[in-house]
Parts: structure tokens; sequence; C-alpha cells
């Protein structure tokens, strides 16, 4: 039953959801402690939660599906020693922290459920608690480097393109771009590590914060780049403590005195923790799991996309940027085999063929010519990522082209979906962002946007 409800969880959660599930249902971490070897235990949990990390981390936890994930995996295996996977790090704690697992196995239900415990993020990672509290969160925005070493160093690449050390100060184009990538970078794990804090909580999450040291431009002492500050934009409801006024007000004649809170406000003395409620409500998620209610199909669920056209359009991306030459690699490879298509994208012979005729549709098509393979421009990206302007979104558009007169943007898609379908104005709002930034970055020229699709045709989008 457990494998039947996991696997159709598969078919809609990301990757790392779906592990985190797995561990949290099975009581996966208690179950390896209490099967390893004593002196293996710390390791293999640790490498437990090493195996959860590396499904939120690698490629930015972007996966379509499980096999594509598995297949990346299997990858890493096969490959160099330098680049498979760790094993995780065991923290000094680990071990009294496991050798309370028979004590756990004592204690009554009860007892267990209403311990605190504190831990860093990492250390929770596979775990989940009805009630969650994530302390210190106006202190999470890394201090700025002011010197430290610039690495480019792309995975497909033997050698790095680009190796220097910096100051603040001595920071200049094109180094200032590598910086700004890896900031970039640094910020998306910064919020992959806010999402397993979140995630941790099943009815309850807090938030708290300590304000900074009040000044003119900040008199709240809100740290903008902060947990705490994201957490209010996303307008979060607020506690604020109810201090008691040294002050005694004057009381209007023929009124009643009030004591304490309105019945209205919501403030922090209202804050109670019931434990029964959570402990039946994971207790009926396991009984509905051995039942098999859980894999009941749905009347109402709404129909989910093709995994496999998710894969296949993730296939087809990467086969035309490998083929499609630009400024960095400008003479153009030659169409992999369908062997080494399937050795490389871990698919089968039809799938390959299918592949290699779709991109050659789209080679081979004139109208596609002068942005994809002719080397008549002034410059051509692929895959190019850039920032908003103030550093809160980050958008990668499949490929860039400067021309004479324009700056085009290329989006490849298996298809065009018709205009004024709900498809088609994602697409149309996609490429307004791209369009829109691109303007705050290059206003020296004029930019359009265009969908290719696999059939070897394009349409600007307006």
């Amino acid at each position: 039953r457990f494998l039947e409800h996991w696997r159709l969880l598969a078919e809609r959660l990301p990757v790392h959801d779906l592990l985190d599930q797995i561990y949290q249902e099975s009581n996966l971490r208690v179950a390896y402690a209490v099967s390893a070897q004593p002196l293996a235990r710390t390791q293999v949990v640790a490498n437990l939660d090493a195996f959860l990390e590396l499904a939120l981390n690698q490629d930015g936890g972007r996966y379509p599906s499980l096999s594509r994930f598995i297949d990346e995996i299997n990858a890493m295996r096969r490959s160099d020693d330098d680049e498979t996977p760790d094993e995780g790090d065991v923290e000094p704690d680990s071990d009294l922290e496991l050798a309370e697992v028979d004590e756990e196995s004592e204690m009554s239900e009860e007892e267990q459920h209403k311990r605190v415990r504190l831990m860093t993020i990492h250390g929770a990672k596979g775990l989940e608690s009805p009630f969650v509290m994530i302390l210190d969160a106006n202190h999470t925005a890394g201090a700025a480097d002011h010197s430290g070493v610039l690495l480019e160093w792309s995975p497909n690449d033997r050698s790095p393109s680009h190796l220097s050390m910096y100051t603040k100060a001595s920071l200049s184009s094109p180094r200032t771009q590598i910086r700004e990538e890896e900031e970039i970078i640094s910020q998306n794990e910064n919020w992959n590590l806010l999402y397993v804090a979140m995630t941790r909580a099943k009815q309850g999450l807090w938030i708290s914060g300590v304000a900074k040291e009040p000044t003119t431009n900040n008199p709240v002492g809100l740290d903008q780049k902060s947990w705490y500050a994201r957490a209010q934009f996303g307008k979060l409801p607020t506690l604020e403590l109810i201090e008691e006024s040294t002050v005694e007000q004057p009381t209007p004649p023929n009124s009643a005195k009030e004591s304490g809170p309105t019945a209205d406000v919501f403030s922090i003395e209202d804050f109670q923790i019931s434990w029964e409620p959570a402990k039946l409500s994971h207790q009926q998620q396991l009984l509905d799991i051995e039942n098999g209610t859980t894999v009941q199909p749905s009347a109402t669920t709404e129909a989910e996309p093709d995994p496999e056209i998710l894969e296949e359009g993730t296939h087809f991306h990467k086969l035309l940027e490998f083929l499609t030459p630009d400024s960095s690699n400008p003479q153009r490879p030659e169409m992999p085999s369908a062997q080494e298509i399937m050795n490389w994208l871990g698919i089968d012979q039809a799938q390959a063929q299918k592949l290699i005729t779709r991109t050659q549709t789209v080679l081979e098509a004139s109208a596609l010519k002068p942005y994809l393979t002719s080397g008549e421009w002034i410059a051509a990206w692929n895959e190019l990522d850039i920032a908003s302007e103030a550093g809160r979104k980050s958008y990668r558009m499949d490929r860039l082209v400067e021309l004479e007169d324009h700056l085009a943007i290329i989006d490849y898609k298996l298809t065009i979906p018709k205009v004024g379908s709900e498809k088609y104005e994602q697409y149309h709002k996609q490429l307004q962002n791209y369009r829109a930034e691109l303007t705050r970055i290059r206003g020296d020229k004029p930019n359009k946007a265009y969908l290719i699709s696999a059939e070897g045709k394009i349409q600007e989008i307006y």
C-alpha cells in the first residue's frame, strides 16, 4: 500500500518533496538508525540526509520526473570520483542524538509529541512536526564578500574558463557578471534552505526575528533581504506582544472598566498548542495509506501534465542548445548519432530518433536560420540568465541573438499554442517579463520575442 501510494505521488510531486514525504511517513531515519550497526549508525543517517539535500540542490531541484532524477544520479555514479556525491557530514552531536533512539522507543507517544527539539535546518531535513518555529529569521542574509576568488567552470568543460582573485574595488566587467551569477546561485541556495525550514511544519509555522539597530533609513530594524522580511512581503499575519501601560488612563463616567485585549485582537497570548489533533491527523494519514484510500482515483482531480511530454521538451532544449552556435562557441558541432543521444540522455532508440527528426526540422527551417545557424549576427547566447533590478527574480532565456536592428529573444517549445489559449497567455506573460528586463539592461536597442516550435515554425509574441 505504501509503495503504491508513493508511486502515485511520484507522478505529481517534485523529487525532493516526494523523498521528504517518504522519509516522514515511513519514519525512515529512525528505522535505519535502529537497524544499522552501532559504528556505522551516524554515517548511515548522515548519508540519508545528504541524499535528501542532493535532491533539493542538484540542478536547483528542477526535475520534470523521477526518472530524470534517477538518470542524473546514475550519470553522477558513472562519472569521475570528483563528480560523485560525498558522504553525508556527521554532526558532532549525532552520536548523542542517535543514542537516544532506544530511549525514544521506551517513551510514550504522548511524551514524544510533547518534546521540544532544537536543531539546525540542515539537521531537520527529512523530519516533520505539527508545529515549527524558525528563530532569528531577521539575520539570514549573508554578509557581502569584499574579497575572494572568482571561479567560472561549466560542468561540460574540462577546465575553468575563468579564475582570479578579487576585491570589491577591483571588480570590473566581465568579472562583475561572474560575481553576479555567483550571488544568484547563493540566493537560490538560501531560498532552498527556507523552503526546507517552512515545509517541516504540518499544522502551524511561526517565524521569529530580532530587529537590528534602528537607523534613520530603517527605524524598525528590518533587514529587507531576510526571511522575516520575505514573510512580511507575503502578508503573513504578525503577532505583537501587548505591553501593559504603566500610566492609568482616565475612565469615562458610566463605562465599565475593561481588562485585557478586546476579543478581536490576535496577540501572542492566544498561542496555545493542541497536540491531539496533530496526533489524530498523522494516525489517520497512515491509516488512509494502509487502507488504500490515498490511491483511489478522484473524480475532481485535474489531469496532470504527461511526464513524458515534459521530458521530451527537456531533451529538445538540450539538443538544440548543444547544436546551435553562439559567441562563445561559434563552430556548430555535428548532429550526434542516435546511439550517442541514447547514452547521453538515457532514452530509448525510438525517442532518440524522434528527437533527431524534430531538431533537424528546426535547424533546417529557412525562417529560423537567421536566429540559429547563420552566424550573421553581432552576438548570440544560449541559456542566458538575467536578474531583475532588485535581484529578487532571475530569468533564463533559451537563446538571445543580437542583430543589426534588434535583439531577438528565442524560446523553444514543442508546439506553439493557439492565440488566446491559457497556455499562450502563460507564454506571453513569461516573454513580456523577459522583454521588460532586457529593455532595462539593453535600452540602446529594441527587442522582440519569438516562440520556435519543433515543427520548424516561428511566431513573434507582441
